[in-house]
Formats: structure tokens, sequence, C-alpha cells
């Protein structure tokens, strides 16, 4: 089941990296698509995360991107309809709040995978060595 998960990190990150490669032939749609794709394998991700059996401190750590994703997409929705009804011409404000906020949280979805990751490579490894 870990080399499952080592396969999706990688994925992940191979996204990452399409996306900022790209990004100088393709403009800012290869940043967005990019950041669309990571978003879609990081919640697929999330949500089976969510359910399976996680130490505490994983779980901990689940639960706060879930409040994360719930806070930007609530910010998002509130910025829209507030652009859409006063005519808002922020593009600061939009800028960050589509294209910088959620490459923290996939960043921080990334970190987080990765200890949990090697956490349980290290279990593995130690119960090899208790079997023997």
């Amino acid at each position: 089941m870990n080399w499952l998960r080592k396969i999706d990190w990688y994925l992940q990150i191979t996204s990452i990296v399409v996306a900022l490669c790209a990004s100088p032939f393709m403009g800012i749609f290869a940043v967005l698509f990019g950041q669309i794709a990571l978003g879609g394998m990081q919640v697929i991700s999330g949500i089976i995360h969510t359910f399976i059996q996680l130490p505490a401190r994983f779980k901990k750590a689940i639960r706060r991107y879930w409040v994360f994703v719930f806070i930007y997409f609530a910010i998002s929705a509130i910025l829209y309809y507030a652009n859409k009804k006063m005519h808002l011409q922020t593009n600061a404000v939009l800028i960050i709040q589509y294209m910088v906020i959620p490459w923290m949280i996939a960043f921080y979805y990334l970190f987080w995978y990765k200890k949990l990751i090697n956490h349980l490579e290290y279990h593995r490894e130690l119960e090899g060595l208790i079997k023997s």
C-alpha cells in the first residue's frame, strides 16, 4: 500500500514540475491547469486518507487540510459573489485567492503526505527487525 502512496506523491510532484516548466510557453494557463490537476489528485487522496486508519498526528493533519480547503472555498464563493454584485476590480486579491492560497494548501498537503509515507516506511522497517 505504501508504494501506491509513493506513486501518488511523485505524480503530484510531477504535476507541479510540469506546470511550472510549461508556464513560459503556455503562460498562466499551464499553472492553472497544473493547479486544477494537482487539486483533483489531492482531494481524491485526501478523501481516501480521511477514511483509513492513520496515526493520530496524521488524522489531525488531514482534518487541518480539510479546514483549509473549506475556508478557501468559502472565501472564494464570497469573493465571487461580491465581485459579481459590486463589480469589484481587485485583481491583487483575486490573484492571491486563486493563485497563491491553493498552492500553499497544496504544499501543506505534500509536506504532511511525505511525512506519512516516511513514517509508514519506518514502521515497516521496524516490524521487519522485530520479526527477525
